[in-house]
């Protein structure tokens, strides 16, 4: 989650489930496959929902041809909304079958995961890692999701070569169909074992197989009646991420748009006191800022820039927006890497470097 309360938030946790202990008790509807057939598990609670905003959907088990039917009907029912978090954990199936999955995925914005089931009544205590697999059928289900979660630990994600993307057309289409490339999952698949290729986990957000709850970055330059200005966009679960670079002859400035939606705005705002910016993990040189302005998209706040900042903000891996509580200890905000789309934005530092340069150099010569 982008907008981030960093510390306390685990701690929040424990609180609610010693406090209450009612809301940990989950309800778990669920689908009564057939002796071969995927199990569909839904955890809705009262806590799940509180924390996470969506139901948590977990299917397990082989991914027969019925399964997509299955699914539909739960969403039918209303118990699986669009948006949903989909925990996966497949060794195999029917490759129609899963990519018939992915699409109904795709079109109502689910979030995929690798993932297990853990037992119910583990909230707030350690439980035993259970490694998650998904295999073939289950792996063209989750590049369906419009948000793909890289599997962490030991989970583990990958194709027998007889259904690797290049062995039929079929294949092939339904990666395209999905903005994907055979190229992007080449360059994922590391490691064989006999007939199969597993997935390197590391490599999935560099190659965007997995995007981890963000659409790709974009860059737009316009000019301005007295300047030029850059645009960096990236749409996330929560909302929108905006960044606005933008000089003219009097200067330059940075200002960052949190598009979180009228509620969630008008709850923040009261508890922001500072803003700031970080490069590469590095507050910005400077003052902070004052605390962020509301409007209609969000919350805003932004600063001024010299020539030099202005280039390290168009090389960085990382710009971080921030806004700050009044002490310290919870801050909101989100992070974008414009170095992705460093080719997109040579146009806009060179308009800047002709209007600012001239007037760094009229202000040494006083």
């Amino acid at each position: 989650m982008d907008g981030v309360w960093i510390r306390r938030c685990l701690g929040l946790t424990v609180w609610l489930v010693l406090a209450v202990p009612a809301l940990a008790r989950a309800r778990h509807p669920v689908v009564a496959p057939g002796p071969e057939a995927m199990s569909m598990q839904i955890k809705n609670d009262r806590l799940t929902m509180m924390l996470v905003k969506f139901p948590q959907v977990y299917l397990a088990g082989p991914l027969d041809a019925d399964a997509p039917e299955r699914f539909l009907a739960l969403m039918r029912k209303g118990a699986v909304p669009d948006g949903s978090d989909v925990y996966l954990d497949s060794d195999r199936g029917d490759a129609e079958a899963g990519m018939a999955l992915g699409r109904l995925f795709r079109i109502h914005r689910m979030v995929t995961h690798v993932g297990a089931r853990s037992r119910p009544g583990s909230y707030g205590r350690a439980a035993a890692a259970r490694t998650a697999s998904c295999v073939d059928a289950c792996t063209y289900a989750w590049l369906g999701g419009l948000y793909r979660w890289a599997p962490s630990g030991t989970d583990r994600i990958g194709l027998h070569q007889a259904l690797l993307p290049g062995q039929r057309p079929v294949f092939s289409d339904y990666l395209a169909s999905m903005g994907l490339s055979r190229r992007q999952l080449g360059a994922v698949m590391q490691v064989l074992t006999a007939d199969m290729v597993w997935f390197d986990t590391r490599l999935l957000l560099t190659w965007s197989v997995a995007n981890n709850g963000r659409q790709p970055l974009t860059a737009s330059y316009q000019l301005t009646p007295d300047g030029a200005q850059l645009t960096y966009l990236q749409t996330v679960r929560e909302g929108r991420h905006r960044i606005l670079l933008s000089c003219s002859r009097s200067g330059a400035t940075l200002t960052a748009i949190n598009e979180l939606g009228a509620r969630r705005s008008l709850m923040l705002w009261p508890r922001v006191t500072n803003t700031y910016f970080e490069i590469d993990h590095q507050a910005m040189a400077g003052p902070r800022g004052p605390s962020a302005r509301r409007t209609d998209e969000g919350l805003q706040f932004g600063r001024t820039l010299d020539l030099a900042q202005l280039r390290q903000i168009l090389d960085a891996e990382s710009l971080g927006a921030w806004m700050q509580d009044r002490n310290g200890m919870v801050r909101y905000g989100f992070t974008i890497g414009p170095v992705a789309v460093r080719s997109s934005t040579q146009f806009f530092l060179e308009a800047c470097r002709h209007m600012l340069e001239p007037r760094l150099t009229g202000m040494v010569a006083r």
